[in-house]
């Protein structure tokens, strides 16, 4: 192996290495951003979710058979309606 290709295979080498070197830091920065946006689009499902649950609550006290359900979770009776006994 004469000089002229050691001095070529040196520079090559040298040049992969800066190349991988310089190479690190762009790949941790697409890491580092490809977590945040997957904790984004986490947060957004379960915004998604809550929005969902709320608008069908929202839907079930609007409608008057919702209001009669949750009155009568809450021990309500109309007036013409008598209490059922309870126990023997």
């Amino acid at each position: 192996m004469n000089i002229d290709t050691a001095w070529k295979l040196f520079v090559a080498m040298l040049a992969c290495g800066a190349g991988v070197a310089l190479s690190l830091k762009p790949w941790q920065v697409y890491h580092e951003q490809r977590e945040r946006a997957q904790e984004a689009e986490t947060r957004m499902e379960v915004s998604e979710a809550n929005y969902a649950e709320l608008r069908r609550e929202q839907a079930r006290r609007s409608s008057p058979l919702g209001r009669e359900e949750m009155a009568r979770e809450q021990d309500y009776l109309p007036r013409n309606e008598r209490p059922l006994p309870s126990g023997p």
